[in-house]
C-alpha cells in the first residue's frame, strides 16, 4: 500500500502527529510518504513542494495579483480590511498550488490529509483526485470558511463575514463533491461537530486518536530529575507546555490566575515552550521557564520531574502532551475539551468540570490531594496510544476507503 501523507506545515501539532504516523507506518511495512509546502527535514520520504513554475511564490506576481484584485488577491484583499485590528489564525480553502499535479499524488494509493489549507486548491483538488481520500481533522476548521476556533469565528465574524461567506460556500461545494474522501475524527467531540455539518454528515467517519511513542517519552526517577534540572524537592510543581504559551486559548494566564489564591509557597509553575521576552516580568506565581524544547530526553525528564502537566486549553481536538506526560508517568490536569475527556480517567488524573477559572481550581486541589501509581500511568499510554496500534487502526482505515471507493 502506498500512501502520501499531505500537509501545508512541517511544525506544529498537526504537523507532528502526521510524522508520527508517517513513520510508525513503514515501520509496519506501508510505503508512506509526506508532502509539504515548507520546511526542511531529513527524512528522505518527506518532500517539500516545488511549484512547476516559480511564479506562485514569486512576491512580483502575488503583488500583480493583489494589486489588481485578480483570483486569490482578490481574497488577500478582503482579507487585510477584515484584519485590521482583528487578527486571528484564518486560513485558505484556495491556494496558488496545484499539489493535485503533484508526481507524490498520482504515484499513491490512498492520499491522507492532515492540516493541508493555504496548500491545496479545494475546487480543483477534490474535483480531480479521484483516489480515496482520509482526512484526518486536527481541529475544527473545516467546519467554517477560515477561522480554526470557535471563539475567533463568535467574536470576529462580523469583520471577516464577506470572506468567510465567500470560503465557506467554496469549501462545502468542494468536499460536497469528493467521491472518495473518509474523516477521521481525533475525538468523539469532532465526530459529533462533524456529523452537524452539511458536506460531511454522509463521508465515513471513524474515530482514532494521536499515537506517543513511549520508547522516546520515557519515564525517569522523579528525585534525580528535579536534581539535574535545579528544581525543588519539596515543593508540588505544575507543568505547562505549549508550542506558543502565551497564545490565549492555551490558558496560561489562567493557570496562574487559579495558582494564585493556592499555597504558593508549595508550588512551582514551570513552563515550556517559546514566549516572548518579557512574560517573566508579568508573572504573578512562582515560575520557571525552559523555552522551546526539541530534545526528546530533556522533555521527558521534565515531564518526569513534574507532579502534574496542566493543560487548561479549551479548544482542543487531541491534545498529545496529556499522552506525552502519561507516557512520562506524570498525572495531568485537564478542560473538558476535545479528546481529552475521552481519555483521561481518574487512574491518569482530572478532568474539570468546565473551562471555568474556578472548575480549574477546584481540578487542581482535588488532583493535589491525590497519589497516583506513575507505573500504571505508562502502561496505560503504551496500551492505548503507541505508534503500532494507531498505525495499525489507520491501517485499517485506508483498507475501508479502498474498498468503498466509487
Amino acid at each position: 500500500m502506498k500512501v502520501l501523507h499531505i500537509s501545508t506545515h512541517q511544525t506544529g501539532g498537526a504537523a507532528l502527529a502526521a510524522f508520527r504516523l508517517h513513520r510508525s507506518l513503514i515501520d509496519k511495512g506501508v510505503d508512506s510518504r509526506m508532502l509539504t509546502l515548507d520546511g526542511d527535514c531529513d527524512d528522505n520520504n518527506v518532500v517539500c513542494y516545488k511549484p512547476a513554475f516559480g511564479l506562485q511564490k514569486s512576491k512580483i506576481f502575488k503583488s500583480t495579483l493583489y494589486r489588481l484584485g485578480i483570483g486569490i488577491g482578490r481574497y488577500w484583499r478582503m482579507h487585510d480590511k477584515a484584519r485590521k485590528g482583528h487578527e486571528c489564525q484564518y486560513t485558505y480553502p484556495v491556494s496558488l498550488y496545484r499539489v493535485e499535479k503533484h508526481p507524490l499524488v498520482k504515484w499513491a494509493d490512498v492520499i491522507h490529509l492532515h492540516f493541508c489549507d493555504d496548500f491545496i486548491n479545494y475546487p480543483t483538488f477534490f474535483k480531480k483526485v479521484k483516489k480515496p481520500i482520509v482526512w484526518t481533522l486536527h481541529d475544527i476548521g473545516i467546519g467554517y470558511g477560515g477561522f480554526h476556533y470557535k471563539n475567533d469565528y463568535d467574536a470576529l465574524l462580523p469583520y471577516y463575514k464577506e470572506l468567510e461567506t465567500a470560503f465557506l460556500k467554496i469549501k462545502s461545494d468542494s468536499i460536497s463533491k469528493a467521491q472518495n474522501l473518509s474523516i477521521v475524527s481525533l475525538s468523539q467531540e469532532m465526530y459529533d461537530f462533524t456529523k452537524k455539518i452539511d458536506y460531511l454528515r454522509d463521508k465515513p467517519n471513524h474515530i482514532v486518536f494521536n499515537s506517543v511513542d513511549s520508547t522516546k517519552f520515557q519515564m525517569f526517577d522523579r528525585k534525580q530529575c528535579r536534581s539535574e534540572l535545579g528544581l525543588p524537592q519539596d515543593k508540588k510543581i505544575l507543568l505547562f507546555v505549549s508550542e506558543y504559551v502565551e497564545v490565549q486559548s492555551k490558558g496560561l494566564s489562567l493557570l496562574k490566575e487559579a495558582i494564585l489564591p493556592m499555597h504558593q509557597e508549595n508550588i512551582l509553575l514551570y513552563i515550556v515552550g517559546n514566549h516572548s521576552a518579557d512574560l517573566p516580568s508579568k508573572d504573578i506565581v512562582a515560575t520557571r521557564y525552559f523555552g522551546k524544547v526539541t530534545d526528546l530526553v530533556l522533555l521527558s525528564k521534565l515531564y518526569s520531574a513534574a507532579d502534574f502537566l496542566v493543560v487548561p486549553s479549551s479548544q482542543e481536538v487531541c491534545c498529545q502532551t496529556p499522552m506525552e506526560a502519561m507516557s512520562c508517568g506524570t498525572p495531568v490536569v485537564v478542560f473538558p475539551s476535545g479528546a481529552m475527556k475521552d481519555y483521561v480517567r481518574p487512574e491518569q488524573g482530572v478532568v474539570c468540570k468546565d473551562c471555568s477559572l474556578e472548575s480549574l481550581k477546584d481540578g487542581l486541589t482535588e488532583a493535589l490531594a491525590k497519589e497516583y501509581n506513575r507505573e500504571q500511568l505508562r502502561n496505560y499510554a503504551i496500551e492505548n496510544f503507541s505508534p503500532t496500534r494507531i498505525a495499525e487502526e489507520y491501517i485499517m482505515v485506508y483498507n475501508k476507503a479502498l474498498d468503498n471507493r466509487v
